[in-house]
């Protein structure tokens, strides 16, 4: 019997495809987040919970991710998120 509460996969996965979005940074792919979160479909403070959680390991993986460049995006999106929401 495991204590571990049940993980829900399809959310996890949900969150790394936006994720992938914000560091690949194209201007469709932060449209994409925006939309998401501007109509309630996505709650930012969960997607920077899950952004926490796997910036650590971005870089790791492969030469290509540059972690710094993936928290400079993801700070753009933060910022343009809060002037939205003002």
């Amino acid at each position: 019997m495991s204590l571990r509460p049940p993980v829900d996969r399809q959310r996890i996965i949900h969150f790394l495809e936006l994720l992938g979005k914000i560091e690949r940074g194209r201007d469709a792919d932060f449209a994409d987040v925006m939309a998401l979160l501007e109509a309630g479909w996505l709650d930012f403070e969960a997607l920077s919970r899950y952004f926490a959680e796997i910036l650590p390991q971005v870089g790791e993986r492969s030469l290509k991710e540059d972690p710094l460049e993936f928290q400079r995006k993801f700070a753009y999106l933060e910022a343009v998120w809060a002037t939205r929401r003002a």
